[in-house]
């Protein structure tokens, strides 16, 4: 799934996009795709339940040129992608946050009744953000590897559900977290040595 996905992203994202087109966006019933190269204090929201939910499976791509440096193209930026089941990628992302599901049209303190399960993958650099995963279960996938690192924190915080109060415990789903790092990648791990064999 993932696979076809990427696939998905590296092909919606070809061609000579100017970095400003995409459709979608209404907030109603039925599924949205939204395109873009660039964005900067972006809030944009592709569904939510209070203005209909019927068949909103919406297709986000965000950020579509790698970039080798340590730049960033998705910046203060919030993506709410409301009921259904949606698919999101995204690339080079700073101070932003990506929402599968809350509720209220992105309220991170209710959950989205009508949230289906929604796969999101980051790539690129990425520094400073949040992943809502909403009332379904959510599937995240995160190259830690694609950075070209400048900070000694990355600083992200994955939340299964919502953000706050409730919906930080309620939701209903069963949320995976994971890593996309290349097979031949070492991934040492080390117990950590606490004083007294007890942890703190």
């Amino acid at each position: 799934m993932v696979g076809l996905a990427l696939a998905l992203f590296l092909s919606a994202c070809g061609g000579s996009d100017d970095g400003t087109a995409g459709t979608g966006g209404g907030g109603t019933s039925g599924s949205d795709v939204l395109t873009f190269c660039e964005s900067y204090s972006l809030h944009f929201r592709t569904g939510g339940s209070s203005t209909g939910s019927a068949r909103n499976d919406d297709l986000v791509v965000a950020g579509c040129d790698p970039n080798p440096d340590r730049t960033f193209d998705i910046t203060t930026t919030t993506i709410h992608t409301g009921p259904g089941r949606d698919r999101v990628f995204v690339r080079d992302l700073d101070r932003a946050a990506i929402d599968l599901g809350d509720g209220a049209d992105g309220r991170t303190d209710t959950l989205d009744p009508n949230d289906g399960d929604d796969p999101v993958v980051l790539r690129g650099n990425t520094h400073d953000f949040r992943v809502f995963g909403g009332n379904g279960s959510g599937t995240f996938v995160w190259f830690v590897d694609d950075n070209v690192q400048q900070t000694a924190w990355f600083g992200p915080d994955f939340f299964g559900g919502g953000g706050f109060d409730d919906a930080l415990w309620d939701d209903e789903g069963i949320d995976t977290n994971g890593a996309g790092t290349p097979d031949a990648t070492a991934k040492p791990f080390t117990p950590p040595e606490w004083p007294n064999g007890d942890c703190p």
